[in-house]
């Protein structure tokens, strides 16, 4: 669909397809890679979940560095410590090519893991840093939404700080999009106040953590 993940790397062309087939799976979503060959693009790899599940919509959020693909799936199910299953909890994919062939390092979920979350709605990486939004997360509040930085430490992606808004409001979407470069994260809210006409909240990096540091929304903004 439209709002489904692109993104571009170099060469390489990851094209998301929320609504695809995986295997046996209807509609758990893929992700299309293709590679620049010459003065045309060419099919590299599908990228799936070896979880699929349906209506996960993996491809839905996707961002590619250098030799590494990370896809968003917003519904995907996701496996508690006690052995319980939250059927559309959220998750992010790490892929990795190596020897010639993409394949699935990592699942990063949430650290407080809910259905309906969104985990997963919208991601961003540069160098050690992964951002992953969850834009439905509850605050006291319906949607106020949050975000997650992962560093990666030790061969894995690990948690380091959830982020919200300094004014968090009911509906707000504070995750719906986000973009990262260097130490400055910045975190779209499309409906968030003034005027329900939506914002975006820069956060820079601060010793071990991140700070927002503005807020910015439309002066003549509506609903």
């Amino acid at each position: 669909t439209a709002e489904d993940g692109l993104a571009i790397d170099g060469d390489l062309v990851a094209v998301g397809a929320g609504s695809a087939d995986a295997g046996a799976v209807s509609k758990a979503g893929a992700v299309y890679l293709f590679r620049r060959q010459g003065q045309t693009y060419g099919p590299e790899a599908k990228l799936v979940a070896p979880d699929a599940s349906t209506g996960a919509e993996f491809g839905r959020a996707v961002a590619i560095q250098g030799n590494m693909v990370i896809v968003g799936a917003r519904f995907a199910a996701v496996e508690l410590e006690n052995g319980n299953f939250l059927a559309k909890a959220g998750a992010a994919y790490i892929f990795r090519k190596y020897k010639g062939t993409w394949h699935l390092e990592e699942k990063v979920t949430s650290p407080l893991p809910a259905n309906e979350d969104n985990f997963g709605r919208a991601l961003a990486i540069h160098g050690d840093t992964l951002v992953v939004t969850a834009r439905k997360e509850s605050l006291g509040a319906n949607d106020v939404g949050a975000a997650y930085v992962f560093l990666y430490r030790g061969g894995q992606w690990m948690y380091q700080e959830k982020l919200t808004a300094s004014d968090p409001a009911p509906g707000a979407y504070f995750g719906q999009s986000v973009a990262l470069q260097g130490d400055v994260i910045a975190i779209g809210a499309r409906n968030a106040d003034p005027n329900g006409a939506g914002a975006f909240y820069l956060f820079r990096r601060s010793g071990n953590g991140w700070m927002e540091v503005a807020k910015v929304a439309p002066s003549d903004g509506k609903a």
